[in-house]
């Protein structure tokens, strides 16, 4: 076997990201945040869990090793927000059943 050493004084090649990988993050970023002020004023629990799902893939996304601070910053936020949206949102409508319900009874 004719084996060469390795040379260490030429660093590895730089890690390089897909063409489109940022550019989708940021895509995703931005509907999970329009979802989701659109969401809480017409249908809050669908423009919630749209919030979440587009912060998670803006997450995926950006798990690249110079990922953009304020994609990650933004996309968690999506998902913080949208998780606290949905707990509200059903929230309401429990409490809305709950008083139609004693209503009923009455």
């Amino acid at each position: 076997m004719n084996m060469q050493p390795h040379d260490q004084t030429t660093p590895p090649p730089p890690a390089t990201e897909p063409a489109g990988a940022r550019r989708k993050a940021w895509i995703f970023t931005i509907l999970g945040l329009v979802s989701g002020t659109w969401g809480y004023a017409l249908l809050p629990i669908v423009g919630s869990i749209a919030m979440v799902y587009f912060g998670f893939k803006a997450r995926t996304f950006n798990r690249k090793p110079h990922d953009s601070v304020s994609i990650t910053f933004l996309a968690g936020a999506c998902m913080l927000i949208g998780i606290v949206e949905a707990i509200a949102a059903f929230g309401d409508v429990f409490q809305t059943l709950l008083f139609w319900v004693v209503g009923v009874l009455e």
